[in-house]
């Protein structure tokens, strides 16, 4: 029962608009209010979901002219924490902004090439440069002509059984 008081808020509104949000509480509400959009006929829930889709493109705009201030801002940030702290502020930012740029290389080219070539056998030359271009359609092409390769009906599985049989 303390986990379904957990998940299941008394009042969401409060959940949300509380002095402090529980966002579990806002998740599960927007997940039940989600199932029963899609449980009740389009023709009454049109109105609703028009009035989402515009939230959603004010919101998506809201975030479009913040990303455009966004350099400005962080440089202004720097200017100012520089200024007041000095340059080996500059200094400890480099040394974290390589320490980043090493572990994302290490996980597309470690992490995320071991498994690519143990999942898929396929080679992680093959998918990186459709990966460099954004063209997640061709990787996607590449692992179905594998399995296609294999003999195999559909992706994960390689014999007609179903798992457990």
């Amino acid at each position: 029962m303390a986990v379904v008081e957990t998940i299941v808020p008394k009042n969401p509104v409060f959940a949300v608009a509380g002095e402090n949000p529980n966002m579990l509480h806002l998740m599960f509400f927007a997940l039940v209010i989600g199932i029963a959009i899609t449980l009740i006929p389009v023709t009454v829930t049109a109105p609703l979901l028009r009035g989402l889709e515009a939230l959603y493109e004010i919101t998506a705009k809201i975030i479009e002219m913040i990303m455009k201030f966004a350099p400005y801002a962080v440089a202004c940030l720097l200017f100012n924490n520089t200024a007041r702290f000095g340059l080996d502020l500059l200094q400890a930012l480099g040394w974290y902004v390589v320490t980043v740029l090493l572990g994302l290389s290490l996980h597309m080219f470690g992490v995320y090439s071991l498994s690519v070539y143990f999942l898929s056998r396929l080679s992680p030359n093959r998918l990186l440069p459709a990966h460099q271009d954004g063209d997640t359609d061709s990787v996607f092409h590449l692992v179905v002509e594998r399995h296609a390769a294999d003999g195999s009906e559909s992706i994960g599985r390689k014999s007609g059984r179903a798992p457990g049989d």
